[in-house]
């Protein structure tokens, strides 16, 4: 069970390189306390501290593939990332706020950035030069 949070995305395009936000427009909290489950329309991600102290981020999740449950974050064998593909996720939810402020040490209200775009290693060393 979690939270559905919106994507926000600029004129709405993504730049995720086929990332969640290239075709959802909504997505699941799956750590955050919350009624829904994850469906195919707004697929599993986890909010977990961000980058640099004192942020938070959102990332693709999957199930764990150990038959136990849970979730843990998406692995995409022979790639770089989850990295930030331009769009962000949020909601008017407090649920979702406070979770955001136990990972940041302070209050907080807005968005999230979310890192769901994948990159080749081939890619990633084109496009970081």
């Amino acid at each position: 069970m979690g939270l559905v949070v919106d994507i926000y995305k600029h004129g709405g395009r993504s730049f995720s390189n086929g990332g969640l936000s290239s075709d959802h427009d909504e997505v699941t909290v799956v750590n955050v306390p919350g009624p829904f489950d994850p469906a195919p329309e707004r697929p599993a991600v986890l909010l977990v501290p961000g980058n640099t102290v004192g942020t938070a981020k959102v990332i693709p999740a999957m199930e764990h593939e150990n038959g136990q449950g849970g979730w843990a974050a998406l692995s995409v064998p022979g790639s770089v990332g989850p990295m930030m593909g331009g769009c962000y996720v949020g909601a008017s939810d407090g649920r979702f706020n406070e979770a955001v402020s136990s990972i940041v040490g302070a209050r907080f209200y807005g968005a999230v950035p979310l890192h769901d775009r994948f990159e080749t290693t081939a890619e990633y060393a084109a496009f970081s030069d």
